[in-house]
């Protein structure tokens, strides 16, 4: 598996991935997989592709790779 991260801003320092946790075991085909990355980046919005990416890589047994987009998402509590 391999995590690719881009910042597209002009003056954007390179992004730093301070840890990469999973929150699961090993991927299962069709199963949830979730990673948890602290990371040190300079964007203007976080849900904005234009600003920032980050994507992973998942190489299969049979070498077939899949490419599959990250979010950002935070805990909240509704008032």
């Amino acid at each position: 598996m391999v995590i690719v991260l881009l910042a597209t801003q002009a003056e954007a320092q390179l992004p730093v991935f301070n840890s990469v946790t999973s929150n699961t075991g090993t991927p299962i085909k069709y199963d949830k997989f979730e990673l948890n990355i602290n990371l040190t980046a300079t964007y203007a919005n976080a849900y904005d592709y234009g600003d920032i990416r980050v994507w992973c890589i998942f190489s299969a047994p049979s070498g077939r790779k899949d490419t599959v987009d990250g979010f950002f998402m935070q805990n909240y509590t509704l008032n």
